[in-house]
């Protein structure tokens, strides 16, 4: 690899090369010694101040061609070195930018994760459960309320139902309100703030198209028979799907 320690002094051999003098004394010897130094000492003593005033330009194209060649295969190694510790730095991870979430075992956080407040942070497991299952009630009983008010049916298969139930009644205990599990939130506390008790799915709240597979109108052909469901089937079947 060359280093910079060159440019200084072609530099200066530049400087001295385009001086207002026909004499070659602005050449280094190793450099004379390499480009037929005799032809030119003669062109500078027999050729008329036209001839050599040309010979002396040529040599001094040759000397400005040769010299961008090495500044610029510096320039390119420095740029490359650079290039590399960029991009060692960019991919070095920064874990004090990390954000993380507990997981549902309250173990160490995993990184990559959004950090979320959890309103069941500081519940025990029997205290999650339990209003885990107070919530599961309430959200069967409204599923049941609005299938009868919209003449909706369930999923021909009742564990798809069971499963979303079972889920947005543990929104409403980790969150604080029941988020549409068939969508991806960037920031669930925000949805919580603007989100709606009736239905949390924007689709089914402006096109009444429900993506959960819960409220089916009968001309979807995955609509069943079934205008409700138990607790205990939800949670039957709910828990298979963990």
């Amino acid at each position: 690899m060359i280093d910079g320690s060159f440019v200084p002094y072609f530099l200066n051999l530049i400087s001295n090369t385009f001086s207002p003098t026909c004499a070659e004394t602005s050449v280094p010897k190793r450099l004379q010694a390499t480009m037929n130094s005799d032809k030119i000492k003669m062109a500078s003593s027999t050729r008329s101040p036209v001839a050599c005033l040309f010979l002396q330009h040529s040599f001094r194209l040759q000397l400005l061609a040769l010299t961008l060649m090495l500044a610029l295969a510096t320039m390119g190694s420095s740029c490359l070195g650079f290039t590399a510790s960029s991009s060692r730095l960019l991919s070095t991870p920064s874990f004090s930018s990390t954000v993380t979430r507990k997981n549902s075992a309250g173990n160490h956080p995993r990184p990559g994760r959004q950090l979320l407040h959890l309103k069941s942070d500081g519940l025990t497991p029997e205290e999650r459960e339990a209003k885990i299952f107070k919530a599961t009630k309430a959200m069967t009983a409204f599923t049941n309320s609005y299938l009868k008010n919209t003449n909706t049916t369930l999923c021909t298969e009742k564990s798809i139902p069971a499963v979303v139930i079972k889920g947005l009644a543990e929104h409403k205990v980790d969150l604080g309100a029941p988020l549409c599990p068939c969508r991806f939130y960037d920031d669930k506390e925000k949805e919580v703030k603007d989100g709606y008790w009736n239905c949390p799915c924007v689709p089914m709240r402006e096109e009444k198209v429900c993506h959960c597979m819960l409220f089916l109108t009968e001309d979807n052909s995955f609509a069943g028979d079934c205008t409700k469901i138990t607790v205990d089937e939800v949670i039957e079947l709910s828990d298979g799907a963990k």
